[in-house]
């Protein structure tokens, strides 16, 4: 799976206070995964469609319950055996089922899609924050009080080197029982010198040179940023997960804020704040792009740690009194990687709930790192210019409600409880995975508001290697395809594969392409390039590639 090179669809502006709009019937289409910067789907080949809905279920070792999986327009809710026995289909055409769905109260949830909604059991919004000068995203977390707070952004204009610049202000915001909002923290006035050295320097630059601009997208009509963007250089901070300490630590105290970002500092890293003077009781930043974090009875964190520049993923354990990784969970058979979104969740029975979203998919695992829950969303066929696009729904991140979950959501409990007696009569479902190797790489699109992608699917027949490429409107002209042993900028200097060219017609659909290692397989085959390869798109007669990703 290679870089991720979408620009997010949110333009954010100055952060305001409004009273909450009045829900209206009819559902959004809208991708909320898309707002967020994520892809909504992943195209897949014709072995992926065999991989659906449950493939691994060992149901002495799981911690039955429900799984929360919100997808375009549902959220859904799903037993162990992969069936949804209940559907959340929002009442407001201002709201996706989003992100991330969490419980409020007795009879509500909370939902996030740019803005924040309170809704019933059937959907039925009770009220939703509404903004044109800030956008909610990624999380929120629910006081003991009732007390809501979320993750913020919007546009603030600073002081620097003489000028005045525009930044991407991160921050949490607090949420009334109305639904109106105030900020309560910005994360530029608690974490400044926290940011990538140099990036205002860059901000400047770009202003001065007229190149800092926002994606024309459907977020950027609605706010009324001029600069600030969710994947452009104004998004020095990119917070992406929140929670509240639940107990005391040497580090820190009940209440406290556990926030997780993308971009600060470069890599990001997860930061405990004091929720009274704001200041920095504690951080971990060995690692890259982070996701989910949370503390787990014995006062250690638990993150999801993506890792987009070593092309794995990985779950860790950090102890906060040693500053160190304690326990951490990888696989390579078949590659765990996910570069955006994702996340983590601590179950009771001391197993881990874990969502790689780009692919669609979450297996719950026990402490020894085996997979005793597997959970793939189905995949869809749909038409585009007139051939079959078979793709996957992206999974932000699914939360699993057991016994001990502390729900107070009558319908939710009585559904816990009735798959907690079934699971213990279920047999063991144990479906293979079929053996394939992909590499995924995103090149740069034809607009703002899309940008295309391919997958490739390598395999090995007869000595040789051999592909097929799923293509979503590549422009049209003439690609090579090649494979470098050490990295992307060798790809003409020490090509390990040539696997030839192909036309694209900028047509979306599945390309019938393959090609061969001039004919041979290089020595150690497929498994070869998959240990060394980079796979490169380059369009033909060009030295630069226009998309590559690590072979994996």
């Amino acid at each position: 799976m290679g870089p991720h090179r979408i620009a997010a669809l949110a333009a954010l502006a100055v952060l305001g206070c409004r009273k909450p709009e009045e829900p209206s019937g009819g559902a959004s289409q809208r991708k909320g995964l898309d707002t967020l910067g994520y892809l909504a789907t992943m195209p897949v080949g014709d072995r992926e469609t065999m991989v659906s809905g449950v493939m691994r279920l060992e149901p002495r070792a799981v911690a039955a319950g429900i799984t929360i999986i919100c997808d375009v327009a549902f959220c859904n809710l799903i037993d162990m055996s992969g069936r949804t026995v209940h559907r959340i289909h929002l009442s407001s055409e201002n709201l996706n089922a989003g992100s991330l769905l969490v419980d409020y109260d007795d009879s509500h949830f909370l939902i996030l899609d740019k803005e924040i909604a309170k809704t019933d059991w059937l959907g039925k919004v009770e009220w939703q924050t509404h903004s044109e000068d800030v956008v909610f995203h990624h999380d929120v977390a629910v006081r003991e009080d009732k007390t809501i707070l979320a993750l913020y952004a919007g546009e603030r204009w600073i002081a620097h080197d003489g000028a005045r610049i525009p930044i991407l202000d991160n921050g949490i915001a607090t949420i009334h029982a109305d639904g109106s909002f105030a900020r309560s923290v910005s994360f530029f006035d608690v974490l400044a010198a926290k940011l990538r050295p140099g990036v205002l320097d860059e901000i400047k630059q770009a202003v001065e040179a007229g190149t800092l601009a926002v994606p024309a997208t459907r977020l950027k009509r609605r706010l009324k940023s001029r600069f600030a963007a969710f994947g452009n250089i104004t998004d020095a901070f990119h917070a992406n997960g929140l929670t509240i300490a639940p107990r005391d630590t040497a580090k820190w105290k009940q209440g406290d804020y556990i926030v997780c970002f993308r971009e600060l500092g470069g890599n990001g890293g997860v930061y405990v704040i004091d929720h009274s003077s704001l200041a920095v009781r504690w951080s971990f930043e060995d690692v890259e792009k982070p996701h989910a974090p949370s503390q787990l009875p014995s006062g250690n964190i638990l993150l999801f740690d993506n890792g987009p520049k070593r092309q794995w993923s990985r779950v860790i354990e950090i102890d906060p009194v040693k500053n160190a990784i304690v326990h951490e969970y990888r696989s390579q058979q078949p590659l765990f990687f996910s570069d955006g979104g994702s996340g983590v969740q601590a179950l009771p029975n001391g197993n881990q709930l874990v969502t790689e979203m780009r692919r669609g998919h979450v297996f719950e695992i026990t402490p020894s790192g085996q997979v005793v829950w597997d959970y793939w969303n189905p995949v869809s066929t749909t038409e585009s210019h007139g051939k079959q696009v078979r793709s996957r729904a992206a999974i932000y991140r699914a939360r699993r409600v057991t016994e001990s979950s502390s729900t107070t959501i009558a319908p939710l409990r009585a559904l816990v409880q009735a798959e907690q007696r079934r699971v213990a009569s279920l047999a063991p479902i144990r479906k293979e995975l079929p053996p394939q190797r992909e590499a995924r790489v995103y090149p740069e699109g034809p607009g703002p508001d899309f940008t295309p992608f391919m997958t490739f699917v390598l395999t090995e027949t007869a000595g040789a290697i051999t592909y097929k490429a799923t293509s979503t409107a590549l422009p049209p002209g003439r690609y090579r395809v090649m494979v470098a042993q050490h990295g992307c900028g060798e790809v003409l200097e020490a090509p390990l594969a040539d696997l030839g060219t192909f036309e694209s017609t900028g047509e979306s659909g599945e390309l019938a392409l393959s090609g061969s290692t001039n004919g041979k397989a290089p020595e150690g085959g497929l498994a070869h390039l998959v240990d060394l390869g980079y796979l490169a798109v380059l369009r033909e007669g060009t030295q630069r590639p226009i998309a590559c990703a690590k072979v994996l």
